[in-house]
């Protein structure tokens, strides 16, 4: 069903498909860096907590901008989530990488920080493919 908001037509049930695939991705990355976070020593756990910080952030991003009723132009909204996604998820990566590289300190949960980084890399690419398209 498409319903009129703001300026433009969005379909209710892309929105919140969009919104729950968002959600899920980043409760992922979230439940790995809690579950490292724990388990590593002060220094690594610290860089974990700027992750989970980071993607706290992006579900309030995904609440706040796919939550309808929604105004404005739908480039803007676009470009606006779009920005928002990229510079919280430009964080994860950047402290993933930085934890993939102690490779000794971490050696004992690779695949949980490879898992961080390939649903982060999912996310950009969703932003990338779905987004220019969900508001035409």
């Amino acid at each position: 069903m498409t319903s009129k908001f703001g300026d433009f037509d969005c379909n209710r049930s892309e929105l919140g498909d969009l919104r729950q695939e968002f959600s899920t991705l980043i409760h992922t990355i979230l439940d790995h860096s809690q579950f490292l976070s724990a388990e590593c020593p002060s220094q690594q756990a610290m860089i974990l907590d700027k992750i989970i910080q980071a993607n706290q952030q992006l579900l309030a991003d995904i609440d706040q901008r796919l939550t309808l009723p929604i105004t404005g132009s739908p480039e803007k909204l676009a470009s606006q989530i779009r920005h928002d996604l990229r510079s919280r998820l430009t964080v994860v990566l950047g402290y993933t990488e930085m934890l993939l590289e102690e490779e000794e300190e971490m050696a004992q949960q690779p695949s949980r920080l490879a898992s961080i980084f390939a649903t982060a890399q999912q996310i950009l690419a969703l932003t990338d493919k779905i987004l220019p398209t969900l508001f035409v």
